[in-house]
């Protein structure tokens, strides 16, 4: 069975260029709206993201290959990436909050970027433990929920 398909380059650039448009949208979230220095954002956010989007990747090109071969027929796998709404979400209700909080209790501003990117970390792991918890209940979703429902942004 094939690795590449036709049309997985396609696929492969529009995913290259979602994501390349994410990374210019946080870039400039952090730094205009959340005041991160250059150093936090070059430090800590942009390789925990290039790291986190090449592992989700990887492996679900791993899953869809194994799935693939056991069906016998070629199976796309499904592109990872960061969601837009997500990106706003947890930088103006979950992130601005948090940094502006911990400056309201008296923390300096590099102390309070740390508490705001902390806070959007633990917001992240509790939406991933949230899809992950999800998952053992999507067929009785499945049941009672359209098709369209299921493949919009929640």
């Amino acid at each position: 069975m094939k690795w590449i398909l036709k049309g997985d380059f396609d696929g492969l650039f529009a995913l290259g260029l979602n994501i390349f448009i994410n990374f210019l949208l946080i870039i400039n979230l952090s730094l205009f709206v959340m005041g991160f220095s250059i150093e936090m954002v070059a430090a800590r956010i942009l390789p925990a993201m290039a790291v986190g989007i090449l592992v989700g990747n990887v492996f679900y090109a791993w899953q869809a290959k194994r799935l693939g071969e056991r069906l016998g027929q070629p199976v796309t796998a499904l592109p990872y990436g960061i969601n837009l709404l997500p990106i706003f979400f947890f930088t103006f209700y979950v992130m601005l909050p948090a940094q502006q909080i911990a400056l309201a209790n008296g923390l300096s501003k590099e102390a309070a970027d740390i508490v705001a990117w902390k806070a959007g970390v633990i917001a992240c792991l509790g939406s991933g433990l949230i899809e992950v918890f999800g998952s053992f209940f999507v067929d009785n979703l499945r049941k009672v929920a359209p098709r369209a429902a299921l493949l919009s942004a929640l």
